[in-house]
């Protein structure tokens, strides 16, 4: 599903595969490493609570990303 679909059926828009495809060149640049895209969840994460705003996670929370930072490497 595209992030901000806006429609009950999403899918259904050509605007809304412009959208996906723009996501997706945004997304590609972590494909590469693990490292950095961990790192900049961390960041966003720490900036977000500090900020006074609620948690970036759906699922989870920064301790099972740190954990998982560990593992990775």
């Amino acid at each position: 599903m595209v992030k901000f679909a806006k429609a009950d059926k999403p899918g259904l828009r050509v605007g809304e595969i412009y959208e996906l495809c723009g996501q997706a060149q945004k997304s590609v640049k972590w494909a590469g490493s693990v490292k950095k895209l961990t790192e900049h969840l961390k960041r966003r994460e720490i900036q977000s609570v500090k900020n006074g705003k609620a948690s970036r996670f759906e699922v989870g929370d920064l301790q099972q990303l740190i954990t998982f930072m560990a593992i990775a490497k």
